[in-house]
């Protein structure tokens, strides 16, 4: 099903083929075949033309999660932290890396600092089993 959708994306021709939600849909189509490879270049192209919005990174660093391991995918969000420092989203992104790679107390700081700024965020962070570790810290 995947394949199927992934080849009626590439249909489609001229700059629409750059627009976010063609990304973003053959980004989910690779992510959800576990194309991994795949999946972290459409998250970049995603990065590249739509540098304004948060997901193109935080695509990328699941993806770099499942390539290469946690700490990448933490060590490649801290290079623009500065840049979303306001987004609770990403801020959050950070701590469940950090959570992922057993960095313990910096998840807590991140998740912390990412409820404060979203409350909405709370009940995402108490059914992601990423945070495992974190609950079972307290």
């Amino acid at each position: 099903m995947y394949d199927q959708s992934f080849l009626e994306l590439e249909e489609i021709l001229g700059d629409e083929r750059l627009s976010y939600e063609v990304l973003e849909a053959k980004f989910l189509a690779c992510k959800g075949a576990k194309k991994w490879e795949h999946a972290e270049a459409y998250a970049n192209l995603l990065r590249v033309h739509h540098p304004n919005r948060i997901d193109g990174w935080i695509n990328q660093a699941e993806c770099l999660c499942e390539i290469h391991s946690a700490e990448k995918a933490v060590e490649t969000l801290l290079l623009d932290e500065e840049r979303f420092k306001e987004s609770a989203r990403y801020v959050y992104a950070i701590g469940r890396y950090y959570a992922l790679a057993n960095e313990i107390q910096r998840a807590r700081e991140y998740v912390r600092r990412a409820i404060k700024m979203d409350g909405s965020l709370r009940t995402e962070f108490l059914e992601d089993s990423a945070f495992d570790s974190v609950w079972d810290s307290f």
